[in-house]
């Protein structure tokens, strides 16, 4: 007969049984185990895209091994955030750029209007330099700060070259 294990009361909350097919969970191994929750101690790497890479390298590790299971740990959901900023940086910072452009053009003559965008592109690649020069990482508290100054390089902008208008 196969050997089954026994105890691990303490387990119970991590591990699901198939009681739903007739199978009678009071006699050691009828009821299939359908899902179970394992937990380990790792770790974890000081930087949030080390600890998103450690995320990934447990994933395959899973798949390799035919585990149909995925691996949490809350500075994982932070290190994926941080690992798409840099593309949603740019796709933020070229649609706000564009739609500054179109909405100085509505006010503004476009050669004015134009200037202002350029205005805003040039200092969110100098705060991005700075931001390199430094050694500041791009992730979602900086990514805040470059809309702000994305903000204020319009406002300024605008109402400089409307001055001189």
């Amino acid at each position: 007969p196969p050997r089954t294990a026994e105890g691990g009361r303490g387990f119970a909350a991590d591990v699901v049984l198939d009681d739903d097919h007739g199978h009678d969970a009071s006699v050691a191994g009828r009821a299939p185990v359908v899902a179970h929750r394992l937990g380990f101690v790792t770790h974890m790497p000081d930087n949030q895209r080390m600890s998103y890479g450690q995320m990934l390298d447990f994933e395959r590790i899973l798949a390799a091994h035919g585990v149909d299971g995925f691996v949490y740990h809350y500075r994982y959901e932070f290190g994926h955030g941080d690992s798409v900023m840099p593309w949603m940086v740019a796709c933020n910072l070229s649609l706000a750029t564009l739609t500054i452009l179109a909405v100085c053009a509505l006010f503004l003559p476009f050669r004015i209007a134009l200037l202002c965008a350029l205005t805003v592109v040039c200092i969110d690649v100098m705060v991005l330099g700075a931001m390199r020069v430094h050694g500041v990482h791009l992730h979602s508290m900086t990514a805040i700060i470059l809309l702000i100054s994305l903000g204020l390089a319009i406002d300024y902008s605008s109402h400089i070259c409307h001055a001189y208008e």
